[in-house]
């Protein structure tokens, strides 16, 4: 699964309306949404999905595996819809 389609998936879940434009993908309020590359956007997405994240298990180095387990997640809920 393509990373746009990770996040349509976990927009989806979160009931965040997405718009395209080229390689954006822009949230509700015009603002570029992308919670693999911001930790606010993933934070964000996990505490709107109740989605518990171990912090023992977080380092600087794992930041973007995080942002990644947060978004895959959500897209597993965003299939069920």
């Amino acid at each position: 699964m393509t990373d746009k389609e990770l996040l349509v998936l976990a927009a989806r879940a979160a009931g965040i309306p997405l718009s395209f434009d080229l390689n954006r993908i822009d949230g509700l309020t015009n603002d570029y949404w992308n919670p693999l590359d911001d930790d606010g956007d993933a934070f964000r997405l996990a505490v709107k999905l109740t989605i518990t994240i171990n912090n023992d298990c977080i380092s600087d180095a794992d930041y973007k595996s995080t942002r990644r387990a947060i978004v895959l997640s959500a897209a597993e809920i965003g299939k069920l819809l």
